[in-house]
């Protein structure tokens, strides 16, 4: 009987030893999705949209300033006019 036990915790070592070895690959294709492989990776992407999504603003906020300062020129116009 203690053969048997001791060959199930060998074949359960080696399942774990299976196991730890996908994990480490999958851990090696999230960093390399993560940091990019030759490439831009998935940081660097996401840091370009947050740059493009400040620059999107300034410009939404500059033409909503430009067309209040037309319409309320307008308006003082049509009032004084």
């Amino acid at each position: 009987m203690t053969d048997e036990h001791k060959c199930l915790h060998e074949v359960d070592f080696a399942i774990m030893a299976e196991r730890v070895e996908e994990n480490v690959k999958d851990t090696k294709q999230i960093l390399t999705i993560l940091q990019g492989d030759n490439g831009i990776g998935l940081k660097t992407e996401v840091e370009l949209l947050k740059q493009d999504q400040k620059r999107s603003r300034w410009w939404l906020k500059g033409i909503t300033a430009a067309i209040l300062g037309l319409a309320f020129y307008a308006i003082r116009a049509l009032i004084a006019g």
